[in-house]
């Protein structure tokens, strides 16, 4: 009877009483959905930017969105973004505290690093802008309405389609696939940023070399794409500077060589809150303070303090502009390196704590961050024990690896050849050229370089792999346990296995602790126990191995508790325990570091091109 009537013609035949329960079960609907997208919207503190901080909810939640999303209802991108130093008038939201307002100034403002001498720059180039054409779309699509609800990609299909066509946009030159981190669908995961500046990860960012620390990263990187985490890389420091610069809210961590970790922390603009030298070091011996002409030059003489400048007055600091004062705080910067350092000063590169060293091994005090073969081993046919060559596989890839103190001695490997019967092959060549004299020892022979699929080929058709002390850390090992092929590696303590850091003084020493019949351990000098090794290695069969602790499940899991660790709350903690004070590196680390030519100041030169002003001098 009622169908034609109009909705306000039913709603005036509800009686008063009625219109009171619809009304009140309305705003208890509303309530609940506004106390859920709270909920949802907060950000884990260690997450937190280092600009603006009026957006961030810094409570812990199961979330990772990086702000209150109830100050974004009804958020749109406008227009023409831009700030009032711009001469722009800027996006009211930001105002209001919407940190998708915020990010998304911030990402506009950002034009890649105008700059670069690296042959592959290009392609870092395209990576970048594919990664932030994907978190600009993720900013806008996922952002609600004035209803609450976000706005989605109409449908996956289309959002697939579009993403192939900004692929073919980008180029892909020279075999690099361009891609937008992640998968086809925005999640909370892509307001996670991570910038990487390393001349590893820069290879790995492209997928290009092979070296272990490159190794390393690449899965770090192909496991945050995989969960939709945003990965940038940056290849120079002025660059990271800069791009940190314009967006500070986005940019969450940052990925640095140990090297350049002190450089910032050494330098002005590059680090905040920096303080005086003679401030930082109050207690610092005056021969330290001007340097030790016996051993390093004086580097406070004009002519010589160009690219080793680590000594600053508070006059010099007080003369750099506020806009070029450096605004990177000390806890995002997280040191990548496949060496690991020492928990404790004073080789330590980030001074809040080890546990902001990354590193692929269970090294003390450290961040672990394993990396992974299996996807490969899953690919690859493991030759049967029986059908391979009486043959040792010796891991060097330099014909010096021979001579290495910690090596076998040249008298001792016709004794190794004689007690195993097996015939020794290495890869290893001449660093020096074709016309270097060095030779071999005696029963080991050399195929020369080969590629990365022959090396695997030889290496799988091979009884075991024969570790000499160099390269002290190699992924060959994992490599040949997923083949099924053991290893035999040296140890240079009394006792085995050594502890804690004391494994540094073996060859490869995380991979010793797995034990036979996986990894045999041998005492360098000892070529009884040697052959005794070879030979239980060699006779020995195993199955393809992959560590429980470098799946690709474990990468994840190591991966995605580092992503999610409260790490400003941290440094919070560690520098309210410090008196409030920063803490710094010992003044003897970066004496030594810019004396020796280790660390430099790499800003000056390149000073052009981000405005930073020459180096100011006394």
């Amino acid at each position: 009877m009622f169908a034609g009537l109009r909705v306000s013609s039913r709603w005036r035949l509800l009686s008063r009483q009625a219109r009171i329960a619809f009304i009140a079960i309305a705003l208890l609907a509303t309530w609940a959905f506004v106390s859920d997208v709270r909920s949802k919207s907060s950000w884990t503190h260690g997450l937190g930017g280092s600009g603006s901080s009026s957006s961030l909810n810094t409570s812990s939640s199961s979330s990772s969105l990086p702000g209150d999303d109830t100050l974004c209802y009804g958020w749109t991108p406008p227009s023409s973004p831009g700030s009032a130093a711009d001469g722009m008038e800027e996006d009211p939201f930001i105002s209001r505290g919407c940190w998708r307002a915020e990010w998304y100034q911030q990402l506009r403002s950002f034009d890649h690093e105008p700059f670069d001498v690296s042959m592959n720059f290009q392609h870092v180039k395209d990576r970048n802008q594919a990664a932030l054409a994907r978190l600009e779309r993720c900013l806008v699509s996922t952002a609600p309405t004035l209803s609450g609800v976000p706005l989605r990609p109409s449908s996956h299909k289309q959002h697939r389609q579009s993403k192939s066509n900004r692929n073919r946009e980008a180029g892909g030159q020279d075999g690099i696939r361009i891609e937008a981190d992640g998968d086809d669908e925005c999640t909370d995961e892509a307001f996670k940023v991570v910038v990487g500046t390393y001349a590893y990860f820069t290879f790995a960012f492209i997928d290009q070399g092979e070296s272990g620390e490159t190794v390393w990263l690449r899965s770090q990187i192909e496991m945050m794409r995989e969960m939709g985490v945003t990965v940038l890389c940056s290849t120079s420091l002025p660059g990271t500077i800069r791009m940190h610069r314009t967006m500070p809210d986005v940019i969450k961590m940052i990925w640095m060589q140990d090297l350049r970790a002190l450089e910032c922390q050494a330098d002005p603009r590059c680090i905040a809150d920096f303080r005086p030298t003679r401030v930082t070091y109050p207690d610092a011996p005056e021969s330290i303070m001007h340097n030790n002409r016996t051993r390093w030059p004086d580097l406070e003489k004009p002519e010589n303090n160009i690219g080793y400048k680590w000594i600053w007055t508070k006059e010099e600091v007080e003369r750099i502009p506020q806009r070029e004062k450096g605004e990177i705080p000390l806890w995002k910067i997280f040191i990548a390196t496949f060496w690991g350092t020492m928990r404790e000063a004073p080789h330590i590169y980030n001074p809040l704590d080890g546990a902001w060293t990354l590193g692929p091994y269970k090294y003390e005090g450290a961040t672990y961050l394993p990396y992974s073969y299996e996807k490969y081993c899953e690919t690859t046919a493991v030759k049967a024990h029986a059908e391979r060559p009486d043959r040792a596989l010796v891991l060097a890839k330099a014909n010096h690896y021979f001579d290495y103190p910690y090596a076998p001695s040249r008298k001792d490997w016709p004794l190794i050849v004689e007690g195993t019967g097996l015939d020794f092959v290495t890869t290893a060549v001449s660093w020096k050229g074709p016309d270097d004299p060095f030779v071999l020892p005696d029963g080991v022979r050399t195929t020369g370089t080969v590629t990365r699929e022959e090396y695997a080929v030889m290496l799988g058709e091979s009884k075991l792999l024969l570790g000499i002390g160099r390269p002290a850390i190699s992924p060959s090992i994992y490599i040949g346990l997923c083949l099924g092929v053991p290893s035999v590696l040296p140890y240079f303590t009394d006792e085995f296995p050594p502890e804690g850091n004391d494994l540094m003084f073996a060859q490869h020493g995380p991979a010793q602790l797995l034990g036979p019949p996986y990894v045999y351990s041998y005492r360098h000098g000892n070529v009884t126990d040697l052959v005794d090794k070879i030979n239980r290695a060699s006779a020995q069969p195993i199955e393809s191995y992959i560590d429980p602790d470098m799946t690709w499940a474990a990468v994840r899991y190591h991966l995605s508790r580092m992503l999610n660790k409260d790490w400003r709350g941290e440094a919070e903690a560690i520098i309210e325990g410090n008196g409030g004070v920063v803490p710094a590196p010992t003044v003897e680390f970066l004496q030594r570091c810019f004396g020796e030519r280790q660390c430099k100041t790499s800003l000056d030169y390149d000073s052009r091109h981000y405005h930073m002003g020459p180096l100011v001098t006394t």
